[in-house]
């Protein structure tokens, strides 16, 4: 066996895996999902709470608003350039569409290694435990 390198990590940076999904819900049109670099990853999960004063303390307070929306516009991506179709401002279009259709997209992006339904609901448990009693999101 092989022991990794720093040669081998720089050689394997920001590659990604790529799936083209078709979109019955959006007649039949075709999606690319992209997997996540592991800063993009943090970045997401980091956006599903918001660090505010509750009382005399600093608390995580979960923030799912429209989080499968958020997940589609970072994940997908042109079939053939593979650069960002949607923009971080394109969350509320998204947030409009067929819920199966983005569910879809949601579900090839946890095999990716985004994120899936199971983690954002354990997700959102964790957060909500975490807050106290009396905290507006509780």
């Amino acid at each position: 066996m092989k022991a990794l390198s720093k040669q081998k990590l720089i050689e394997q940076s920001k590659k990604r895996v790529y799936e083209n999904i078709e979109i019955p819900e959006l007649d039949g049109d075709v999606a690319c999902v992209q997997s996540p670099l592991a800063s993009e990853k943090d970045a997401f999960e980091k956006s599903l709470s918001n660090i505010r004063p509750v009382g005399r303390k600093m608390m995580a307070i979960p923030n799912l608003s429209n989080v499968r929306a958020r997940l589609v516009v970072r994940c997908l991506v042109h079939p053939e350039t593979h650069e960002r179709i949607l923009e971080d401002g394109d969350v509320e279009l998204v947030g409009q569409l067929n819920a199966k259709a983005v569910d879809r997209i949601v579900e090839v992006a946890g095999r990716l290694g985004w994120t899936d339904s199971d983690d954002l609901a354990k997700i959102e448990a964790e957060l909500k435990n975490a807050l106290p009693a009396d905290s507006p999101s509780s």
